[in-house]
């Protein structure tokens, strides 16, 4: 009987089933657990009304809607012709050719210029504001529908004016960039709408199936849920503009920490680790010596400061780069500074401390913006005295975020002695060595052990094996088997007996950097197929009578220098072109590249300057990104400017930077127009 009743109904009204024809996503009904994924304050709950039945209700503008306890109907929203008539009331109008029923459009009659505008921006918007579009049209469609049966309403009146003001401040928000968080404010606001629609919609259908005559719904209900999407969008509002003042306030705390004077060069995985040939240790290498850094950067000592320190290419560096790529990798790095003398920012002391606080800043937001606090009081901090930086850019940020650290913060200064100025050194060495035990901070250094960073170690750390590792006095077994292991992977592939093998750990010792350069050689000479002549010529260098430190690496460095500069396709005037460059690159400033050092020089071109240096490639580096020219250890310049070490290779400083300048005043006296040759804007 019911069933009778409710088809002859539909038939009367020209209702017809036909929500399969669309495939437009559908609207989340209220039990969709993404709708209490984003955080909220407690709101009035929609009642639902639970069913077996679903139903999908096709609208205009592409809005489906699914709800539970409804028959399957179809309700076409469809804008009226020009000829239409428009009623007081909303009188349904039946259309044979698609049997679906249109209701006429109130917002036509009535004032909703901000939804108006709204629903225009969202027609012309991109897809990732389509679940908005989508719960918009559905709210155009529910105004349409009830505005004249609750107008007399004097509350909704006043909420019309509130929510229509509402949707014209949202369309700001569609006609800018969005970020993520407030695109996730976005989705979550339109499935709050849909909900609330969905509800709409229920009572509209049973009002049409009980009583076409009667009122299409409850017009108090209907007002209570248009109060609640008036509170769903004040709220997104709020978010909204909470999020704009987060955003402001994180551009200004930005613009401040950008000002800092950092070294980006000096961190130890940046682009120019490749140009110093920096980087991590051989698999399988350097275990006992890693482990106890890893105990002591794990806290399982009591020293904030723990010092590397070896003699010339013993391997500090390499072992600081693993050790920095292991705590990155657990989140426990907070910055590292990697000092070089071929790179000028990274020999200047003045660079390391705003370097370490630009780092800790993107380590940890809170100490982001305790620093941020400080950098507005002081703008300039970063320019006073040391003593006054490391207090205001580390000490005191670091304290004010020591709550929201679980584990002590690691930082990692390596090659201090590269930097320029002892009495700096010293300082920086001053303010490290006395931070207080309760600081959540850890530093690492490296170093050789030069008299000023030796004395003032020793002072503050004493004879204590937990606060320091010596590599040049480890064992020496220990560290052949580790040269060994290196040797096997650098020469991999290139015909070497074991007693060969064997013979080159030995000449060796504990220097890594012999090492290096032996195989660097070698596999320069493999290319050429000359790679046993350069192996024979190594293995037979004699021992040398000197019993100094550093005698086995100089009688390799002038083995590599007599084959480079007695080259056969060398003349004498291609000597001494190759010898100009290399005490070039020695003494210059700052890396050159092969292009300036051509034009300097006057040769060809850079190609005639790569070829030049293209037989000292085991000792001097170019980058192919550039033509960057650099030492590839401090240990090559230190033996050229040591005339007792370097003898006849001797790089006489004096005399080579009087040249030096000669030939940079000659070119700006060449230059033409000569007026601002450095390219400076001028007012």
């Amino acid at each position: 009987m019911i069933s009778n009743l409710k088809a002859r109904a539909k038939r009367r009204l020209g209702i017809g089933v036909r929500a399969q024809d669309t495939a437009v996503p559908e609207l989340p009904n209220q039990t969709d657990p993404s709708i209490s994924a984003i955080p909220t304050s407690p709101l009035p709950e929609s009642p639902t009304t639970p069913s077996n039945n679903t139903s999908t209700v096709h609208l205009n503008n592409g809005w489906n809607i699914s709800t539970t306890s409804l028959p399957a109907l179809t309700l076409s929203t469809d804008k009226p012709s020009e000829s239409s008539t428009i009623d007081d009331s909303v009188r349904p109008v039946i259309d044979n050719r698609h049997s679906t029923m249109r209701f006429k459009t109130r917002t036509e009659i009535y004032l909703w210029s901000g939804l108006k505008k709204l629903s225009s921006l969202l027609d012309s918007s991109t897809e990732a504001f389509g679940p908005l579009k989508s719960a918009i049209g559905g709210l155009k469609w529910c105004i349409d529908l009830y505005e004249s049966t609750i107008r007399a309403n004097s509350e909704y009146n006043e909420l019309r004016v509130k929510l229509d003001s509402l949707l014209g401040d949202l369309s700001k928000f569609v006609d800018r960039p969005i970020n993520p968080t407030m695109m996730s404010n976005v989705i979550y606001l339109s499935k709050r709408i849909q909900t609330e629609l969905a509800l709409v919609l229920q009572k509209q259908e049973r009002g049409l199936i009980r009583r076409h005559a009667e009122t299409l719904g409850d017009p108090d209900e209907v007002v209570r849920i248009y109060r609640r999407i008036n509170t769903h969008l004040e709220r997104f509002m709020f978010n909204a503009n909470l999020s704009i003042w987060e955003t402001i306030e994180q551009q200004s705390t930005d613009a401040l920490i950008e000002k800092l004077s950092f070294a980006t060069s000096a961190m130890y995985n940046s682009a120019e680790a490749i140009d110093v040939k920096r980087g991590p240790c051989t698999p399988e290498t350097r275990q006992s010596e890693l482990e106890q850094l890893r105990g002591w950067g794990h806290g399982g000592q009591s020293h904030n400061v723990y010092w590397l320190n070896g003699m010339a290419g013993t391997g500090k560096t390499t072992l600081a780069y693993s050790l920095c790529a292991e705590l990155d990798q657990n989140h426990r790095l907070g910055a590292s500074f990697f000092c070089s003398r071929t790179i000028p920012e990274c020999r200047n002391v003045k660079y390391i401390l705003p370097s370490i606080a630009y780092q800790l800043a993107s380590f940890s937001p809170p100490f982001r913006y305790a620093l941020s606090q400080t950098l507005r009081l002081d703008r300039d901090v970063h320019h006073r005295l040391l003593k006054s930086q490391f207090e205001s850019l580390i000490v005191k940020p670091i304290l004010a975020a020591k709550h929201t650290l679980s584990y002590d913060i690691v930082v990692v200064i390596d090659a201090l002695d590269e930097c320029e100025n002892e009495n700096s050194i010293g300082q920086i060495l001053d303010l490290l060595l006395g931070v207080d035990l309760s600081v959540p901070i850890r530093f690492l250094i490296s170093s050789r052990p030069e008299p000023e960073i030796y004395r003032r170690m020793m002072q503050r750390t004493g004879q204590s094996f937990e606060a320091r590792l010596v590599l040049h006095e480890l064992d020496q077994g220990v560290v052949k088997k580790d040269i060994k292991t290196y040797l096997i992977h650098q020469l991999n592939g290139i015909p070497l007996t074991p007693a060969q093998l064997d013979a080159l750990v030995e000449r060796s010792g504990i220097l890594f950097i012999y090492a290096a350069t032996a195989a660097a050689y070698i596999r320069a000479g493999y290319i050429l197929m000359e790679h046993q002549e350069r192996l024979d010529m190594i293995l037979g260098i004699s021992t040398p009578s000197s019993d100094g430190k550093d005698k086995y690496i100089d009688e390799l460095y002038r083995t590599i220098l007599s084959a480079a500069f007695n080259n056969f396709a060398l003349d004498k005037s291609g000597r001494e072109r190759m010898g100009t460059i290399l005490n070039t690159v020695i003494c210059a400033q700052e890396p050159m590249t092969t292009q300036t050092i051509a034009g300097l020089l006057k040769l060809k071109n850079r190609e005639q300057v790569q070829a030049l240096l293209r037989p000292l490639g085991s000792v001097i580096h170019v980058s192919e990104r550039g033509g960057l020219v650099t030492v590839l250890h401090t240990s090559f310049s230190d033996f050229l400017l040591d005339q007792q070490r370097s003898t006849s290779f001797y790089c006489n400083p004096a005399q080579n930077h009087e040249s030096l300048a000669r030939v940079c005043l000659e070119a700006i006296k060449s230059n033409d127009p000569q007026f601002n040759i450095g390219g400076i804007k001028s007012s």
